[in-house]
């Protein structure tokens, strides 16, 4: 697996500030990831939560992808795993 450069998590989506953004800060250090801005709090606070899971969904794809077993030669195993691999790369900031 290609080393990342992101943040390591856990990343948590904190309180809203006020009616402006929501912080997405990691868990322990205090560093703050992200402020997300969306129109209406309950939009902000559902895309800081998503944002938040990045570290752990992409630890665990990463991990899924080393386990998987699908045959590469056919047609859905090559696709699954260039899908995947495109979704890990765009992560890493690479696509």
């Amino acid at each position: 697996m290609t080393e990342t450069k992101f943040t390591p998590g856990p990343w948590m989506a904190w309180q809203p500030r006020g009616d402006e953004s929501v912080p997405v800060r990691t868990d322990g250090l205090g560093i703050t990831i992200a402020y997300v801005h969306q129109g209406a709090i309950t939009n902000a606070q559902a895309n800081a939560h998503l944002i938040a899971a990045a570290p752990e969904l992409y630890e665990k794809l990463a991990k899924i992808r080393g386990w998987t077993n699908i045959d590469a030669e056919g047609a859905w195993g090559k696709r699954f795993y260039a899908e995947v691999d495109a979704l890990l790369a765009k992560a890493r900031g690479e696509a």
